[in-house]
């Protein structure tokens, strides 16, 4: 086995050749998101772990008030499985399959999930789905993948695929072992599910009273009376009181709409109060499963429930888009406890022109609990601000504020909205009456733009092509690109010299009029996707972040070159030059790595490895130069400390150093 030994919360990095160093790392929210799994401890219940769909794991030592980064499993990893051994203080386990392909992991934590090391079942790894530790002898482990049911007897020393007789029990969904015998094994896959009272010599497909069809998500079973099993289905719920021989479909109380039952759980004792997590919340029955009711918002889609074994007023909620609920009254009310933890997709990071230590993020894919959020003290606390913003317009793509009249324009999944209290309360953009409107109301919007320094016209880049809008009339237009109406991939303005650059599948398109005349710029360019455009404005210098790498022009974008000193060919998702004109950043969107140039992006410098997911923006904290701020694919918004490397003199800025590596 080997060992992986990483604190992520404060991470020291040095850099050997350039003039900045990353020097911590600080993660800084919006706190909620998405959260695949969710254990509590036996022996100590305050100590609580959840997993993500990036790898990630974090931990509370304070019953789920605030939460720390322990370590990550690997990026790319789904944590689908977490469970505490019931028998040895400190033990857990995690399970993870890999979402870009077929393999995973098992690892073992002996310090309540600080530190893990990975528990080898197959020489190449497996998909693991489902995952138990024998509650009658902690040494009996069963992990669930897709190619069937591992066994092992000796606490992951060895293993044995038990399910190898029986061709059609693959898809391992759910795993389930009975309290008192540990060779009685429930497996439920995506149809149906099987039952061993041998260890696995023998199965027998348990399934009357189901839906043919069912993918069994969870099985559980009554700690005193292990006859009693409950099973979560993509049908319902069901219930069978011999072992699973026969089922009984229970509905009084849960709506067919709530019938895809992610988790089921027994209540650690009061053993007849049983939960239900849904796509529609949260039920629970009071009568072992007899009567059901909701006591959560219908809009949640449950991963996990934990209950505090000491203290069964304590209920924890794995939910998709807003993260860990907490319940202390025994399900009553719930509440967000996301201190610390934040699995969010950051698509903009932008602070507002009047207020440096006020600054806004878009948060996309969290539905209702997504959208529009708002800091007044420089990123350490946030609040969501979406009052206006219709339920299917919350994908907030692109933000721009004004530091004219303190207005803020949002560009979503179905159009653009403006606040004119700072973010407070939003109207969306419509056609002026007695005009048809183009379609930059109803398509999505991912780049805004200011074109004059007056802040009266906008440029708006859209899936269906760029378009330029008067705030004065209130009307907009499609721009003309020559032979392109496709997709805008990335959009730049310039307001002082009123350019404009439009980035499409042809290439860069560049007008210095304010969009009336255009001219493509492609030499050089391989025909590859364009996702960032940065101007340097004190030199003629251009550079495109490009899904296969950094391309550079130091001619105005007549001719085109691909960078190479310093930053591999990757996909560069964004690009952004600091105050002083001549450095620049860029960010990675696979590896989540940050780069660094002091030369006009001839060459160039990594700040961090691997440390983050895969980023989608950046901005210099306007407070402190020597901070960076990153928005990113799942960690939320990062904030990186640089410090000057004074042992090292800046370079000139001169046209010797606007050399990049031509394209071969």
């Amino acid at each position: 086995s080997y060992f992986l030994r990483l604190q992520v919360v404060w991470v020291a990095l040095s850099l050997s050749g350039g003039w900045l160093s990353a020097e911590a790392f600080d993660f800084k929210g919006p706190y909620g998101g998405d959260v695949r799994s969710l254990a509590i401890s036996y022996h100590s219940p305050n100590v609580l772990i959840l997993g993500t769909t990036d790898g990630q794991i974090f931990r509370s030592e304070d019953s789920g008030e605030h939460w720390k980064r322990s370590m990550g499993l690997g990026r790319g990893a789904v944590v689908d499985n977490l469970s505490f051994d019931p028998n040895i203080a400190g033990r857990v386990y995690a399970a993870a399959w890999n979402i870009n392909g077929n393999g995973g992991h098992l690892f073992r934590s002996e310090d309540n999930g600080a530190t893990w090391e990975a528990v080898p079942i197959t020489r190449d790894g497996i998909s693991i789905r489902a995952l138990a530790v024998a509650p009658s002898d902690s040494r009996v482990l069963l992990v669930g993948a897709l190619d069937g049911v591992y066994l092992s007897r000796d606490t992951g020393r060895t293993w044995t695929l038990i399910s190898g007789a029986e061709s059609e029990l693959i898809n391992i969904e759910s795993v389930a072992v009975d309290p008192r015998n540990a060779d009685i094994i429930y497996a439920g896959t995506w149809h149906l599910g099987a039952k061993t009272t041998d260890g696995g010599r023998t199965w027998t497909w348990i399934k009357q009273g189901m839906s043919d069809d069912s993918d069994l998500f969870s099985i559980s079973i009554h700690p005193l009376q292990p006859e009693v099993v409950y099973a979560s289905a993509c049908s319902g719920v069901y219930k069978s009181t011999n072992g699973g021989h026969f089922w009984v479909k229970l509905r009084n109380g849960l709506p067919l709409e709530a019938r895809r039952t992610r988790t089921i759980h027994v209540d650690p004792a009061e053993h007849d109060r049983v939960y239900a997590g849904t796509t529609q919340g949260l039920f629970v029955s009071e009568t072992a499963g007899t009567t059901w009711k909701r006591i959560s918002a219908q809009d949640l889609t449950i991963n996990a429930v934990a209950v505090n074994p000491r203290d069964t007023r304590l209920i924890y909620l794995a939910t998709d888009d807003a993260g860990v609920l907490r319940s202390e009254d025994g399900g009553k009310t719930f509440r967000q406890s996301n201190s610390g933890f934040s699995h969010r997709q950051v698509a903009d990071l932008v602070a507002d022109p009047d207020d440096a230590r006020r600054l806004y993020a878009a948060v996309l894919f969290d539905r209702t609990y997504g959208g529009f959020f708002v800091s007044d003290d420089e990123g350490r606390n946030w609040r969501q601000s979406n009052r206006g913003i219709q339920t299917a317009d919350t994908e907030v793509y692109s933000i721009l504020p004004s530091g004219k009249n303190g207005r803020v324009y949002l560009g979503t999944s179905n159009g653009i909205y403006v606040s004119r209290d700072r973010g407070q309360n939003w109207t969306k953009l419509a056609a002026p009456p007695g005009s048809e409107g183009p379609r930059v109301f109803r398509t999505q919007v991912l780049q805004l733009h200011f074109v004059d320094s007056a802040e009266q016209k906008i440029a708006a880049g859209t899936l269906s092509g760029a378009y330029l809008g008067d705030l004065r009339t209130g009307r907009w237009s499609r721009v003309a690109l020559p032979r392109y109406n496709g997709e805008v991939t990335a959009l730049l303005a310039d307001p002082e010299s009123g350019s404009l650059f439009v980035a499409s599948n042809l290439g860069l398109f560049i007008s210095r009029d304010q969009g009336k005349t255009w001219r493509l710029s492609g030499d050089g360019l391989p025909m590859i996707s364009i996702r960032s455009v940065e101007r340097l404005s004190r030199e003629a210098v251009l550079m495109l972040g490009t899904s296969y790498g950094l391309y550079r022009s130091v001619d105005d974008g007549l001719t085109w070159s691909r960078v190479t000193r310093g930053i591999p060919p990757i996909d560069i998702s964004v690009l952004r030059k600091a105050g002083d004109g001549g450095s620049v950043y860029a960010g990675d969107f696979l590896q989540g790595n940050v780069y660094v140039s002091h030369d006009l992006g001839a060459s160039w410098s990594s700040l961090t490895q691997g440390t983050n997911s895969g980023i989608s923006t950046l901005l210099v904290d306007p407070h402190d130069e020597f901070t960076l701020l990153v928005g990113s694919r799942s960690d939320g918004i990062t904030s990186i400390l640089l410090r000057p490397n004074t042992n090292l003199a800046l370079p000139p800025l001169s046209a010797g150093s606007r050399t990049g590596d031509p394209v071969r």
